[in-house]
């Protein structure tokens, strides 16, 4: 408790700045995973939203998960594996840039990037290379044994980056 002689009075202390880029936040880069479901496409539009909104550059990126086999053969030999994980980065390669070509002429810088590994460590080692200011990523919602058994990989993404994280749902 405090006696009269220490009370504490508080200063007044104008926070209202006339010049509004000194409390600006300042997005210049920004990261968006995209797996071309329709969440990750909201998640690709909230991106150039936002890279209009504040000059920002944008990285979209597809993973293609190592654990993830995704063959309809499980049986095939592992030098047919690789034809196969090939042809999907060739897949992954093709969408990606057709996604960035839509947007050809608005004046966002873009680029996309496939990479092949665990997707949450390379989403977020792709953030800190390009020293992403912000990662704009979507989940499906998924709760219960969904969640339990799929995991979330924004939920991961969020619990472990560097840089704000928006969640697109």
């Amino acid at each position: 408790m405090l006696d009269k002689e220490s009370e504490y009075t508080p200063e007044t202390v104008d926070v209202s700045n006339t010049d509004p880029s000194v409390n600006a936040l300042k997005i210049k880069n920004i990261l968006v995973p995209v797996d071309f479901s329709e969440c990750s496409l909201k998640a690709w539009k909230y991106a150039l939203a936002f890279a209009r909104q504040f000059g920002a550059s944008v990285t979209a990126c597809h993973i293609i998960n190592s654990n993830q086999f995704g063959c309809p053969d499980w049986n095939i030999d592992y030098a047919n594996y690789l034809v196969y994980e090939e042809k999907i980065e060739e897949k992954a390669t093709e969408r990606l840039n057709n996604l960035i070509a839509n947007e050809a002429g608005t004046g966002i810088k873009i680029k996309g990037e496939v990479n092949t590994g665990q997707v949450v460590d390379e989403v977020l080692e792709m953030a800190a290379e390009l020293d992403a200011d912000i990662i704009l990523i979507s989940t499906h919602g998924y709760t219960g044994l969904k969640h339990a058994f799929l995991g979330s990989t924004a939920e991961s993404v969020v619990r472990r980056a560097a840089c704000p994280v928006l969640v697109v749902r």
